[in-house]
């Protein structure tokens, strides 16, 4: 490529392969500027969006770029400042990731514009780094044998991946329908405890009351009298409840605060001879 020194850069990257002998890959013309491969990939992109550069693919894949000689340019003898750079470059960076430097304005005043998009390259050279082929040694062929086999990885993990999820899916329907079932049978467990707590309630209560029935009747037929006391009166004995019923009443009437009927029972019997015969009341349980 001939150059002349009044040719004014579009960018670093342009600078560069004014001044080189030889076509250069991204990674040289990276070298050559001091920043980074995506730095130099997207303006090399810019120079060959404007048709200056051209490129020529080698062994393994890796384009080299080599300005176009413009027509209306005066250019001169080639590559007469600059240096032969080393011959072995990595695979095309997708450029735009890093920020880059602003090309200068060209002959009319007026800058080009810098895109974004991805080109063939680029996405070439991403495959071949997902595959850990970053030098471009594998052929294009055996490259999309890679890409097949990792497709094919993708698709069976995906698979399994499906099936665990729906084994998962199956394990929580099945202990969600567990622990609805536990949930209804302790609350039955809960009701037949209130139940039979109340039907205890029930049977204690008529317990209670059938024994206080039987000891009323006990008491009233094991007694022989009973006894009124009523406060500053003498006691009387009477042997019908009746007639002590109301004798307490009529104590009460005379202004007695309150009067007591006390049933008499014999407990026993003392004879002669300091004999004692004890008589045992007619109540349940003795």
């Amino acid at each position: 490529m001939n150059a002349t020194e009044n040719i004014t850069t579009i960018n670093a990257a342009h600078g560069v392969l004014l001044k080189a002998k030889d076509a250069l890959c991204v990674a040289e013309v990276a070298r050559a500027m001091g920043t980074s491969k995506p730095t130099a990939s997207k303006q090399l992109k810019a120079l060959y969006d404007l048709g200056m550069i051209e490129s020529k693919p080698r062994q393994g894949g890796t384009p080299y770029y080599l300005l176009i000689v413009e027509p209306q340019a005066d250019m001169g003898n080639p590559m007469s400042e600059g240096e032969q750079t080393p011959a072995v470059c990595d695979s095309v960076q997708v450029a735009g990731s890093a920020q880059t430097d602003s090309p200068s304005a060209a002959g009319d005043g007026s800058a080009p514009a810098e895109h974004e998009d991805f080109t063939l390259l680029g996405v070439i050279a991403d495959i071949r780094t997902a595959v850990g082929d970053t030098e471009g040694r594998v052929m294009l062929g055996d490259l999309a044998g890679h890409i097949e086999a990792m497709l094919g990885t993708l698709v069976s993990k995906t698979a399994d991946l499906q099936i665990q999820v729906e084994e998962q899916e199956a394990r929580i329907g099945s202990l969600v329908t567990d622990v609805s079932n536990t949930r209804n049978a302790l609350a039955h467990a809960i009701n037949e405890s209130d139940r039979l707590r109340n039907e205890l309630i029930v049977e204690r209560q008529a317990r209670e009351a059938l024994q206080e029935q039987s000891d009323a009747v006990d008491v009233a037929d094991a007694a022989v009298g009973y006894l009124v006391r009523a406060p500053k009166r003498k006691p009387r004995l009477l042997t019908k409840p009746e007639r002590a019923r109301e004798a307490a009443l009529a104590a009460v009437r005379a202004g007695a605060g309150r009067a007591e009927v006390l049933a008499v029972v014999p407990v026993g019997i003392a004879r002669r001879g300091a004999e004692w015969q004890g008589v045992a009341p007619q109540t349940k349980g003795d």
